[in-house]
């Protein structure tokens, strides 16, 4: 996309603007210093503690034969959903990608009777001013982990989840940045301290942002 802006703008303009402040060699020499090491740490920490609360997988058992072809999609058409999700957003102080993963986080947790769900959003890592317009692959799985509060007394809403989803997605987004290979340890090291395949193997991903 940011290739693709460029190239308008120089048709257009005759400039694409100012180079961006940072290069791929740069970020890769942040992320292999010391800094970029201690912030990728951090975020695997965040991963192996809401991993440790989750199922090992969201969805553990096969429901049916695998279908020809393999991967299908589905999409839901609605003009009721967006104002619907836009009042529930403003309503609770929340945006509106948070209330559709949290929808979906409850979904999923509920079909397969878990009680705390493990989602995959995608993050894109572009906050940082300098690397807004970076041309490179940046985006990441983020975690985000939902606790289903018990409810005996069968009172509960949707909306009571949102309050502890926010800064759940927050945290999620923050620790987005990590070396892949030390993810790819974790979920090994994981998977045989739990004697079962730990993923989530669940993910979001809003393509309105």
């Amino acid at each position: 996309e940011i290739l693709v802006r460029d190239l308008r703008l120089l048709v257009r303009r005759g400039s694409a603007g100012p180079p961006c402040p940072q290069t791929p060699l740069d970020l890769a020499r942040h992320q292999h210093g010391p800094a970029g090491r201690r912030a990728s740490v951090a975020a695997l920490a965040h991963w192996e503690r809401g991993l440790s609360l989750a199922p090992p997988t969201m969805f553990a058992e096969r429901v049916a034969e695998p279908l020809r072809p393999r991967f299908w999609t589905g999409r839901l058409v609605s003009t009721a959903l967006p104002r619907a999700v836009d009042t529930v957003a403003a309503a609770h102080g929340v945006s509106g990608s948070t209330v559709l993963l949290t929808a979906a986080a409850a979904l999923v947790a509920a079909g397969q009777g878990h009680r705390t769900a493990a989602v995959m959003p995608i993050a894109g890592n572009r906050a940082a001013a300098g690397l807004r317009s970076l041309v490179s692959t940046l985006s990441q799985d983020a975690l985000f982990v939902l606790e289903l509060p018990e409810d005996r007394t069968g009172g509960a809403v949707f909306t009571d989840l949102l309050a502890g989803a926010w800064p759940a997605a927050l945290a999620g987004y923050r620790a987005a940045a990590y070396d892949p290979a030390g993810w790819d340890a974790l979920l090994e090291r994981m998977t045989r301290e739990r004697g079962a395949e730990v993923h989530p193997y669940c993910c979001f991903n809003d393509m309105r942002l």
